[in-house]
């Protein structure tokens, strides 16, 4: 359920985990809100943000390096999923991000982590 700016902004600062995970999680919520969300101290905020489409690959460059594995692990599952809707009309900007944001999960620590990658790459025939 998306919620307005002013609700999403005030629910982003909220004491209530449960709160901040909303924000996080919804596709309609505003990029500066999701950018700010990337600092939670919560790693289930950032798991949410992590997993979420709409959340900008700036942001998404900063979690592929997140301290917790479940952040890092969501946003493998989300750039995998991405990965087959990249083509050579979307802007490169975008690309570059989001190829950015694969090849620093591509040398994660975690095993988990770089599988949903190959396990994604693997099934693409022109993958990077």
């Amino acid at each position: 359920m998306t919620v307005n700016y002013e609700a999403a902004k005030r629910l982003s600062q909220s004491a209530e985990e449960a709160d901040r995970r909303r924000v996080a999680a919804d596709q309609g919520t505003a990029p500066e809100i999701l950018y700010y969300l990337i600092d939670d101290a919560a790693s289930g905020v950032r798991a949410e943000l992590a997993g979420n489409p709409a959340t900008p690959r700036q942001a998404d460059l900063r979690l592929a390096e997140d301290r917790a594995e479940t952040v890092r692990t969501a946003l493998a599952l989300k750039i995998a999923a991405l990965l087959p809707g990249l083509s050579s009309e979307q802007q490169s900007k975008v690309r570059d991000l989001t190829l950015e944001v694969l090849r620093k999960l591509a040398h994660d620590e975690a095993m988990r982590v770089r599988s949903i990658l190959s396990d994604a790459l693997a099934t693409l025939p022109d993958a990077p």
